[in-house]
């Protein structure tokens, strides 16, 4: 007994059946000739987030770039009352880290975006300190 024909029992439909009912399972009937399947087609990969990042880490990244938000806050609102140009030129480059570090967590760079909120915090703290 062949494996065909004990599939075919097994089915309960006889060989013919069975034989026009194979291109379907496998696909066109060049391909039953052939046995094999052809490539996927192309499709858009799927976004798949790392592996190595944990669930807190998106709580970590937003939690610093609320803290550099409110420094980079506090010493726009000194630097309005006047100070140098310096202390003026931190808080735009503050603003510019500020600005990655939220695409950076957009686009799901935790890490990347904690540095950069850190940064622009710092550059907050010191524009307070000259202003």
């Amino acid at each position: 007994m062949t494996i065909r024909s004990s599939f075919a029992r097994a089915l309960g439909c006889s060989l013919p059946i069975l034989a026009l009912l194979t291109p379907l399972v496998l696909g066109s009937p060049a391909q039953a000739q052939r046995g094999r399947r052809s490539a996927p087609e192309a499709t858009a990969p799927l976004q798949v987030q790392p592996t190595w990042q944990r669930p807190w880490d998106l709580e970590r990244a937003s939690r610093d770039l609320a803290k550099a938000q409110r420094h980079l806050a506090e010493a726009s609102f000194l630097s309005q009352r006047g100070s140098s140009p310096e202390a003026a030129r931190l808080l735009e480059h503050g603003q510019e880290s500020f600005t990655n570090a939220q695409a950076s967590i957009e686009a799901g760079n935790f890490f990347a975006a904690r540095e950069q909120a850190k940064a622009a915090e710092n550059l907050g703290r010191v524009d307070l300190m000259l202003g």
